[in-house]
């Protein structure tokens, strides 16, 4: 399904650059923000309706924090990225459910009475790691979890890591335009704390899966 997905995209942009409809990134950076609201409806849309397939939030969330101020780029960025992972759960629940749990067996029921016991946490620390990439959507879809906890515990777990990408892209750009000890210094602190807030959230997702693992193989002895 994912390459599928992946070949339909391909095709979409090489017909978009052979017939010279590929927009200018500064032109439409520009109307974005010279279009006010309906800019904003433009942008958010564009999210939900690409990223649930498989591209990467980032490839919306830096270039929001290009566009616009960094509040509002926020605001812009996570409201998108909640509408694209609920479309990427429901597509999930709706289309794989069934076919996840006639293959994963006792690993999914094992993953899902981990999530039914920490659920919210579990998924909070997913999109801190992984923010809105696509197939933590699809995996949440295809396990137990409420669409209540998804959508709470994804709102939570967004607000770091599109927080840092917006602040990424809007001091990447201010260091381009104006370089300075000072922007750089901004710049090199919201990547060393990227870096960090990663590391640390790896470390709990890590032990997490070491005691699902040895759930899974318990139950597999017995």
């Amino acid at each position: 399904m994912t390459l599928g997905f992946g070949l339909l995209a391909f095709c979409v942009v090489a017909f978009l650059w052979a017939f010279d409809l590929v927009p200018d990134p500064v032109a439409a950076g520009t109307w974005l923000r010279e279009a006010g609201p309906l800019g904003g409806l433009v942008f958010v849309v564009a999210f939900t309706s690409l990223q649930p397939w498989g591209l990467p939030g980032s490839l919306f969330v830096v270039p929001a924090a290009l566009v616009w101020p960094p509040a509002l780029a926020f605001a812009l960025s996570f409201t998108g990225a909640n509408l694209a992972s609920l479309v990427g759960f429901l597509f999930a629940r709706w289309a794989g459910r069934d076919w996840a749990r006639g293959r994963l067996g006792p690993y999914l029921e094992v993953y899902d009475r981990r999530l039914m016991e920490r659920g919210f946490a579990t998924v909070v620390v997913l999109r801190m790691l992984f923010v809105s990439a696509p197939p933590t959507s699809w995996l949440l879809g295809v396990s137990g979890i409420s669409l209540r906890t998804f959508v709470m515990a994804s709102a939570v777990g967004f607000i770091p890591g599109i927080a840092l990408f917006t602040l990424l892209g809007n001091r990447g750009l201010a260091a381009a335009r104006e370089p300075s000890g000072t922007s750089l210094l901004v710049l090199l602190g919201a990547l060393g704390l990227f870096i960090l807030y990663q590391r640390r959230v790896r470390a709990a997702l890590g032990q997490s899966l070491r005691e699902t693992r040895s759930e899974i193989e318990e139950k597999e002895t017995t």
